[in-house]
Order: structure tokens, then sequence, then C-alpha cells
């Protein structure tokens, strides 16, 4: 078994690993620590895991057709 890809994902369990492996962490600092700051860097780590979900999908879709 390998270990999830970040630079190059090569299946959407890849995708699915990583954003757990960042998702859930990143919310139990937010159990914790509920402050206005926080809340506004937990939106911004967010926006950048949908955006490498988004990247990461596209990918491995191009990848399959070719």
């Amino acid at each position: 078994m390998r270990l999830p890809s970040v630079r190059d994902p090569q299946s959407l369990w890849d995708v699915l690993l990583i954003s757990l492996a960042v998702i859930l962490p990143v919310k139990l600092v937010l159990l914790w620590l509920d402050s206005p700051i926080v809340r506004i860097e937990v939106v911004l780590l967010w926006l950048v895991v949908i955006a490498w979900d988004l990247w990461a999908i596209r990918r491995i879709l191009d990848r399959s057709i070719t």
C-alpha cells in the first residue's frame, strides 16, 4: 500500500485521505479554540483544501482520459 501523494494524486482515495487528514485536526482545534481569528484561519485553510481538491480531481480525470 502506498501513501497518498499531495503533488501527484493517483486516485480519489488520495483526495479523500488528504482532505480528511487536514480537516479533522482543524476541526479539533476549532472545538478547543473558538475565537474569530481562529475561525478566519480555518475558513482560509478550508478554501485552500477545496481548491486543492478541485485541482487534484481535475488532474486525475485528465489523466484517466489520456
